[in-house]
């Protein structure tokens, strides 16, 4: 007999009440608002995608920092999911572990259909569809404390090859992008995961979304709602479909969180001639932002501003001013303007004359031009990182003045 194929969701790190940066109080309630809309539309796609399950990969609240409304949130929202038949298993992370006395043990979660996942040790926990009918199992394991350094692959044992077999856990797996932002708790190696003959993994604590491995497949699902920069772009959670033992896992992204985070890179500034251009220029990539995501309902963008612009004095002259214009041009939440790698056009005529090295340097460029020989020589070029390396050698040149020139800001 043929056995429903195994559909669940994976989210990790929640970071319910975790602290969100931005310059006004009022923001900082918002983005905690929105981590709890978040978690409240988590729960509506399981619901509407008819999961057997929602598997939580650590890091689902702020140990310390949980406040009872939001306690009573997260619990009602469980029961919402256990009472239509949606098995709910979550593993302890760093911020959520699972000794006895912390948060984790001491909400009132659902006594049927829900399964915290505590220990070191691994558990197994077998999910059914809703006539009763075995579809897969979960294997997990938690961390017992906030710091947790020794890896917890180890004691997961091979599973049976008679259902959908999928480990859960909260890990920083060595090498995987993003992970030098976070802890190194708990690391793995990718090899420790394709070891063990899963048919998934369903991984937590590093923010970034990402396929860590292809056989078996273990994903990072990246936080579900950004709280800053460093985790801009979209953020949700995945929806896996496995048929049977041994198929390929079938991942789908939905973005959940509506409150987003962008950065918006400008770096060919050498002909802007206004700041109503610059405004325009932001505006229209707002645009293309805005028509890829009808669901986000509030803004939050870094406008990052680089390289050689005849407007820098201007633009570092009314830095705060200009971002309560973009604000209001973009209709966003809240600007910041970096411009940190902005600088003034340089003088390469001024700069010749005032520094014959600089005259050689041009002189040896323009000479490669006409000369393959002399250029293939150059090519190489160690202490100029590779600056002569790409490009018309003239145009390379002065990129690597404007790297060693001193004063690229005032």
């Amino acid at each position: 007999m043929k056995l429903p194929t195994f559909r669940f969701v994976h989210a990790a790190d929640l970071h319910l009440d975790s602290a969100c940066r931005a310059h006004r109080p009022e923001l900082r309630r918002r983005l905690r608002d929105a981590h709890r809309q978040a978690w409240v539309a988590l729960v509506d796609w399981c619901l509407a995608e008819d999961a057997h399950a929602l598997l939580l990969a650590g890091d689902v609240f702020d140990d310390d920092r949980l406040s009872l409304t939001t306690e009573a949130l997260l619990v009602d929202q469980t029961r919402r999911l256990v009472d239509s038949g949606v098995t709910v298993i979550m593993v302890t992370g760093n911020h959520d572990p699972g000794t006895a006395g912390l948060r984790a043990h001491a909400i009132d979660w659902p006594a049927r259909g829900f399964h915290l996942l505590s220990s070191r040790c691994p558990r197994v926990v077998e999910v059914a569809d809703r006539n009763g009918i075995a579809v897969g199992r979960v294997t997990g394991a938690g961390f017992e404390r906030r710091a947790e350094f020794e890896s917890l692959v180890r004691a997961f044992q091979a599973p049976p090859s008679d259902l959908v077999s999928v480990a859960i856990l909260h890990t920083q797996v060595v090498g995987s992008r993003g992970c030098e932002a976070h802890s190194s708790y708990a690391p793995t190696a990718v090899d420790e995961l394709t070891a063990r003959p899963f048919d998934y993994w369903a991984l937590g604590h590093v923010h970034t979304r990402q396929r860590v491995s292809a056989r078996p497949e273990a994903w990072y699902p990246g936080n579900l709602q950004g709280r800053h920069f460093q985790e801009a772009g979209p953020r949700g959670a995945l929806l896996v479909e496995i048929e049977a033992p041994g198929r390929e896992p079938k991942v789908v992204f939905r973005s959940l969180g509506p409150i987003r985070f962008e950065v918006l890179a400008f770096e060919d500034l050498a002909a802007l001639d206004s700041l109503t251009e610059l405004r325009r220029r932001c505006q229209d990539a707002v645009a293309v932002l805005r028509r890829e995501s009808l669901d986000v309902q509030g803004w939050f963008f870094r406008v990052s501003l680089r390289g050689p612009c005849p407007l820098t004095d201007t633009i570092r002259g009314q830095e705060d001013e200009l971002e309560r214009v973009l604000e209001n041009d973009l209709d966003a939440l809240e600007v910041e303007l970096d411009t940190e790698g902005l600088h003034a056009p340089f003088d390469f005529g001024r700069l010749a004359v005032d520094h014959p090295l600089i005259e050689e340097l041009l002189a040896l460029a323009r000479e490669a031009e006409e000369d393959e020989d002399l250029l293939d020589r150059l090519r190489p070029a160690p202490l100029a990182g590779g600056a002569l390396a790409c490009g018309p050698p003239t145009e390379a040149a002065k990129r690597l003045i404007e790297r060693l020139v001193p004063g690229r800001r005032p």
